[in-house]
């Protein structure tokens, strides 16, 4: 009994000690892959997907990431890009790799901050400067008053002036250039009427947006199974709808795109 409460003051003793991890750019994430390292960077994306917020530092969708589980936290803002975009963040975990992109899941508030906010005081003003003390009057007699000084020389009369030479004549205008050849225009290609391609991109943009969708929530669906929490019936149930919609927009492309 005593041993193992020994070991166990032991081993809170070493937690307690350990170093903070090393702090690295986010660029260099995807090399610490299986390390547990505190990265930093400006956010320059932050939205909400399903149960996860994700911050991104570079709109490329391979670089790394940081993904927050909301249902693990309390207090989770409920707008991440008011909260994080344009700021500078430390996020500290272990870096793993998801599909392919380097990213660190964080878990717990303590995990990320935002470290271009200033929170340092105002160093306090300079005390003001003692007044003077005033002077005793004087005892010494006044000064005499100097002499009046002679009067000044009336001012030089102003220097003549050279009348201007007379100028010379005007030169002739130069006749204008001759027009030049309206430019040829080359034969437009004719296009189709906008009306005829509307409803096609309309609805290659909603299958866009509904492809985006299914590809999140199977996102958020496989960062479930891989945290092993045994409970991914909310992620399986948000997939189903998703694929039923982009089968639907699928059928709307056929139709307007023929």
């Amino acid at each position: 009994m005593f041993r193992s409460s020994l070991l166990l003051v032991l081993a809170a003793t070493a937690v307690a000690t350990a170093a903070p991890p090393p702090v690295v750019d986010w660029r260099d994430a995807g090399t610490r892959v299986g390390d547990v390292v505190t990265v930093e960077g400006e956010v320059v994306n932050a939205y909400a997907t399903g149960d996860t917020q994700v911050l991104e530092f570079s709109d490329d969708a391979h670089t790394f990431r940081v993904v927050i589980l909301v249902p693990l936290f309390s207090t989770v803002p409920r707008d991440p890009e008011r909260v994080y975009r344009g700021h500078r963040i430390r996020a500290s975990g272990r870096v793993q790799r998801f599909g392919g992109r380097p990213e660190i899941i964080v878990r717990g508030m303590e995990q990320i901050e935002i470290v271009d906010v200033e929170h340092a005081e105002r160093p306090p003003p300079p005390p003001p400067a003692p007044r003077a003390a005033p002077s005793a009057p004087s005892t010494e007699p006044p000064a005499a008053r100097p002499a009046p000084s002679a009067p000044a020389a009336p001012p030089a009369p102003p220097p003549s002036v050279a009348p201007p030479e007379a100028a010379a004549p005007p030169a002739p205008p130069t006749p204008p250039p001759p027009p030049a050849p309206p430019p040829t225009t080359a034969p437009v290609e004719t296009q189709r009427p906008i009306a005829e391609t509307a409803p096609c991109e309309r609805a290659r943009a909603r299958w866009r947006d509904a492809a985006a969708d299914v590809s999140d929530r199977m996102a958020a669906l496989g960062r479930c199974l891989e945290a092993l929490r045994y409970r991914c019936t909310a992620e399986r149930a948000a997939l189903t709808p998703a694929l039923a919609a982009l089968d639907a927009v699928e059928r709307e492309v056929d139709a307007a795109c023929r």
